[in-house]
């Protein structure tokens, strides 16, 4: 939780910075400007100690189109066929500071071109460190979701070779891990990541091999880290990622401390809903409760498990994910239709918490009103004036709904959590009594008179319920007759002479 709220936090400073509404959080009379995925700004004072000039924007793909015949080499050493991405080499650096060494190069390879009439960049120092502006990192992270892994396998030979990247195995289970190579261990994780990952592409560029990206632009936005909980495109029916990971996994507590019973977890199917293992694992890719203890550790920044499982707010958690998903265009028409009733959790929690046999999960619609009912306009004004009733089919809303609950195999999360009739009432029938076998909910003009009652302003009347909750519904469903997005007629009779 902790890392979600911590998340929202920068994800909403770094939007007020971008159009300089947080004073206080910036230098004073600084311009704040984004990096965008392609700039390195050059202010390392770990590196050249007190900095006593503003921060260098460094625009890299600039520099690669410009020195396109020249290559990568200019300014990074072919260090084994791999490069190095460290711009000041070690022969740059002998005897000088390393400020000197970046001057020398930089501004020594402007003149050059600009002696030559090429393109060249700035000469004076003012014009490199650029005064008054305060630099925001605005890339989107690089990430290797399943569907990008299995591209790399492909490449280098199938599954069974895997030797270029995973360089160890866990000694606790039979799986690869990723482990640098020595000489990638004592650098920063960013440059380490990107000596081996861009070196790697360049050393088959230039093989002639296939090859993955070496620009900034293609990893860092193109290709930029997915929503880990989008669903994988471009993997074949079936593909999973094996690290020794069983199909189904049995989630219990104990039984003197569980007040549920345990949870039989179906690890396999959900791993076809999600782009990355880390949709769930976070980066470590332990099982939950390794960091996610009853109690709260530190390691689990103090989530405690049933949290990890439970939090509404969090799309990691079981709750939350679940929760996140009803935004699709599948669900939207009941679950953003506004407050719908919760199921309590003696109906609900038993879905996922049960003895034996899991419960069945085909929703039975027999019995279910299956007429059509007629909607008046009693009301005065320019609707009934021009529209007459509109005609609600009943059982055909309902049959329509239960076809997209089970018949689409990509929602079995919707078969599973709509199985009895109260789930599927609720959104409509929204302050009604859980439906039972042979009861009828109340119609919506029980509640929402014709015209809305002052004294009760949570309670709209039922012209403007009906649209809300049915138009509404048909947007948010992206429902179409002939292609076009539903109009008046679709549902409102004509009134006589009107067409």
């Amino acid at each position: 939780m902790n890392r979600v709220i911590g998340y929202l936090l920068a994800v909403v400073i770094l939007g007020l910075l971008a159009v300089g509404w947080v004073g206080n959080l910036r230098p004073e009379g600084q311009e704040v400007r984004l990096t965008g995925p392609d700039m390195i700004v050059i202010a390392r004072s770990d590196v050249f100690g007190e900095l006593k000039r503003p921060a260098v924007p460094f625009k890299h793909e600039k520099h690669v189109a410009a020195l396109k015949e020249e290559g990568c080499t200019v300014c990074h050493e072919d260090h084994g066929g791999r490069l190095r991405l460290d711009f000041v080499r070690a022969d740059d650096g002998a005897g000088q500071d390393p400020m000197n060494a970046y001057h020398n190069r930089c501004i020594g390879c402007h003149k050059k071109r600009a002696t030559t009439g090429a393109t060249a960049g700035p000469q004076v120092c003012g014009n490199c460190h650029v005064p008054g502006v305060g630099w925001v990192r605005s890339h989107r992270p690089a990430g290797l979701d399943l569907a990008l892994h299995k591209r790399h396998a492909d490449a280098f030979g199938g599954e069974k070779k895997c030797d270029d990247c995973h360089r160890a195995k866990d000694p606790k289970a039979v799986r690869l891990i990723y482990e640098m190579s020595s000489e990638l261990k004592n650098l920063p994780l960013g440059q380490a990541a990107h000596t081996a990952c861009v070196g790697c592409h360049y050393e088959r560029t230039a093989r002639h091999e296939t090859a993955g990206p070496v620009a900034c632009s293609e990893c860092h936005e193109k290709h930029a880290m997915p929503d880990w909980l989008a669903r994988p495109q471009g993997l074949p029916e079936g593909y999973r990622l094996l690290r020794d990971q069983k199909d189904t996994e049995v989630i219990d507590v104990g039984d003197q401390l569980a007040r549920m019973p345990s949870v039989t977890f179906d690890h396999s199917s959900h791993e076809g809903v999600v782009s990355s293992c880390r949709a769930c694992h976070h980066d470590s890719l332990q099982a939950c409760g390794t960091c996610h203890t009853l109690d709260g550790t530190e390691k689990g920044d103090g989530v405690k498990l049933a949290t990890g499982y439970h939090e509404r707010l969090s799309t990691r958690s079981c709750v939350g994910c679940h929760r996140a998903e009803t935004a699709s265009v599948a669900c939207a028409g009941c679950h953003g239709s506004g407050p719908v009733k919760p199921i309590s959790t003696e109906e609900s929690c038993p879905i996922c918490h049960h003895r034996g046999e899991r419960p069945a999960a085909r929703l039975d619609i027999s019995g279910y009103p299956a007429k059509a009912i007629t909607i008046e306009n009693k009301y005065t004004g320019i609707v009934t004036d021009r529209y007459g009733p509109a005609s609600f089919d009943h059982g055909k809303h309902v049959t329509r709904l239960r076809e997209r609950i089970q018949d689409d195999g990509s929602h079995r999360l919707a078969d599973r959590f709509h199985a009895g009739r109260q789930f599927l009432c609720t959104a409509c029938h929204h302050h009604s009594p859980p439906i039972q076998e042979g009861t009828k909910p109340p119609r919506c003009t029980s509640c929402h008179r014709q015209l809305a009652e002052p004294a009760q302003p949570e309670s709209p009347g039922s012209p403007a319920v009906y649209h809300q909750r049915c138009v509404g519904c048909h947007q948010r469903m992206n429902v179409q007759k002939d292609g076009h997005a539903l109009g008046c007629r679709d549902c409102h009779s004509s009134r006589e002479g009107e067409t």
